[in-house]
């Protein structure tokens, strides 16, 4: 079993035009995936505020055995691809917690 969240810009205003919400996984991989969409423009608030309401929750459900986590840096705000304005500060904390996180499973 595997579950993929991602958290991005939503595909509206970045190229490839992918990870749609609503594209939750298709045939016996349906609902393995979880698109979290996130407006151009958004930053730490806004950015930490959606991995902590949805990927806790996620997890505990799914009660995994192996994270594996990829932690882009199209989120960060000097990248010039992506529209995010997220900070190292930012990241850090999302990578303490996936640690944190994958020590209660």
């Amino acid at each position: 079993r595997v579950l993929t969240i991602s958290l991005h810009e939503h595909p509206r205003t970045l190229f490839p035009q992918t990870g749609w919400p609503e594209e939750t996984g298709s045939g016996a991989g349906e609902g393995s995936s979880v698109n979290v969409a996130l407006p151009a423009g958004t930053g730490d608030a806004g950015w930490l505020r959606a991995f902590h309401a949805v990927v806790p929750e996620l997890l505990a459900d799914f009660r995994p055995q192996v994270l594996v986590t990829q932690h882009g840096a199209d989120t960060h705000f000097e990248d010039p691809l992506a529209h995010l304005a997220v900070s190292l500060d930012a990241q850090r904390s999302v990578m303490e917690s996936c640690h944190e996180l994958a020590h209660r499973y």
